[in-house]
């Protein structure tokens, strides 16, 4: 009888031990795809970082673009003016 009680303990704590370990298993595993996911979301992020300042430098040249294509306008604006009142200077007079 006591042997029968031993082999139902052994075979409990196998049992158990077996429970065990694939607890063990599934946690790592689960370990596992937390560590893969979290470095995919760092990458992701990383990427998207990427895209905003490729999208801040592209933002700003146009910027750049618009303030030079402006300060060209205004250049001729003023060289167009002066040009106007230079022919104005050189227009004779005519004599009454």
């Amino acid at each position: 009888m006591k042997q029968a009680e031993l082999q139902v303990k052994q075979q409990e704590q196998q049992r158990k031990m077996a429970k065990d370990q694939a607890d063990a298993q599934a946690k790592q595993t689960e370990l596992k795809q937390k560590q893969q996911k979290m470095m995919i979301d760092a990458k992701i992020a990383s990427e998207q970082i990427n895209v905003d300042k490729a999208e801040l430098a592209i933002d700003a040249k146009r910027q750049g673009v618009k303030e030079a294509t402006a300060k060209r306008i205004e250049d001729n604006k003023v060289e167009l003016e002066l040009a106007r009142m230079a022919r104005a200077n050189q227009k004779p007079k005519k004599e009454k």
